[in-house]
């Protein structure tokens, strides 16, 4: 699953969503975090800079990923996202929606602490899924 949160700093979430210069890009796999990027945002809106990611080849081609897929893979993972973030104004809103984003509002600034009470309550695990048809 991919998790966007915004960031200006990179350890804090950004309290306004719509002008944060970047988002921390997180991979997480049954409970782990197996990738973990910042992405700038380069003055995109937040809805060029969605498309952007969701069409991007090169996302996970990022040096210090471990993880090559090609375009269609990564859209299909940003599909299933979620944004984590403090606070979110109905455009932004709007606009992660469209995109089949989850929001999930956080009590914690701290970033870290914020994607562990994402794993510990709402992360899928395993034994969520089901193999057969």
């Amino acid at each position: 699953m991919i998790v966007l949160i915004p960031t200006n700093d990179g350890i804090t979430i950004a309290p306004e969503l719509k002008d944060t210069n970047a988002f921390r890009c997180l991979n997480i796999t049954n409970g782990a975090v197996k990738e973990d990027l910042i992405r700038e945002r380069e003055n995109a809106s937040l809805d060029d800079f969605i498309d952007l990611l969701e069409k991007e080849s090169n996302f996970y081609d990022h040096p210090n990923s471990t993880l090559h897929q090609g375009a269609a893979e990564v859209a299909g993972c940003f599909h299933n996202g979620i944004v984590i973030t403090t606070a979110i104004n109905s455009e932004a809103k709007e606009c992660f929606q469209k995109h089949n984003y989850e929001i999930i509002l956080s009590r914690e600034n701290n970033i870290i602490n914020a994607i562990l009470d994402y794993i510990k309550h709402f992360a899928p695990t395993e034994s969520d899924y089901c193999c057969c048809p």
